[in-house]
């Protein structure tokens, strides 16, 4: 409870204030992420990121809750919370396209959905005996303990969102419509990866972490057969979409506002992301 409060403040706190920043430099921080925007853009991109800023503080906060529900084995809240995420941006968008509404009620609805998520995982927390505690020299060494495997871990998390952040930049400068093919592609290349990948990795981290600490000679073992379980299941699945990258663009997508054209962009984009 200690480490938690301790974490919490440390992070949340530094989130805090990127975000405030963010939140006052909005049209700049644009400009720099896609410099290819002329200022009507800019000014729209800046209107709905200030909705959106503070969504991450939410976000964030469910991932730590999150952290401390998987060290007691507990994975269900964790992975529901993604699923309310996305359920609510569907309904959201469907109601936007059904009565007409602006952009601007989809951003309200994305950050309600992480203040649900947030709201989820806080209760499941209690739930399961957990709180605040006052911070103690103890919890502070285990802060900066903490923070040591943080960072390479930040490092390597993060080379996909800074390709991304390149790749937007770069297709800000490209017709309309480029920005939305790279985050579609990029979507649809998370669904092996998420999936697959990252819920597995997810529900193992706590099990190595034990076998570590009772048979770390067994480690190497169990590492190299998740590995080989992951690949099995995400190359065949990768293939898969790249063959029907066309069939799954041209069935969800095909319309006046997104064309064959587009539907065949977005496929080469895909095909390199699943690559």
């Amino acid at each position: 409870n200690a480490l938690m409060t301790t974490t919490f403040i440390f992070f949340e706190g530094i989130l805090a204030l990127v975000c405030i920043l963010m939140f006052f430099n909005a049209e700049t921080m644009i400009k720099l992420v896609a410099s290819g925007f002329d200022a009507e853009k800019v000014a729209l991109t800046a209107k709905l990121f200030k909705i959106l800023c503070t969504f991450i503080l939410f976000v964030s906060s469910s991932s730590l809750l999150a952290g401390a529900l998987q060290a007691v084995n507990h994975f269900l809240i964790p992975a529901l919370g993604p699923v309310l995420l996305n359920v609510i941006f569907i309904a959201a968008i469907s109601a936007c396209l059904y009565f007409d509404l602006p952009i601007t009620y989809l951003c309200y609805a994305i950050l309600i959905s992480g203040i649900a998520s947030f709201i989820l995982h806080l209760v499941a927390y209690f739930r399961f005996g957990f709180g605040f505690g006052n911070i103690t020299a103890i919890a502070k060494k285990e802060l900066k303990s903490l923070i040591m495997r943080f960072v390479p871990v930040m490092i390597s998390m993060s080379i996909m969102e800074i390709n991304l952040f390149i790749d937007i930049g770069f297709s800000s400068y490209l017709p309309d419509g480029s920005v939305a093919i790279i985050n579609y592609a990029n979507r649809f290349m998370g669904i092996p990866l998420g999936v697959f990948a990252v819920a597995f990795s997810t529900i193992l981290l706590p099990h190595f972490a034990r076998v570590k600490m009772q048979e770390p000679e067994r480690l190497s073992f169990y590492l190299f057969e998740a590995s080989k379980l992951v690949m099995w299941v995400t190359v065949p699945v990768s293939l898969f979409m790249m063959a029907f990258s066309e069939q799954i663009f041209s069935t969800l997508f095909l319309s006046a506002k997104f064309p064959m054209e587009k539907i065949l962009q977005a496929k080469m984009v895909l095909i390199a992301f699943l690559a």
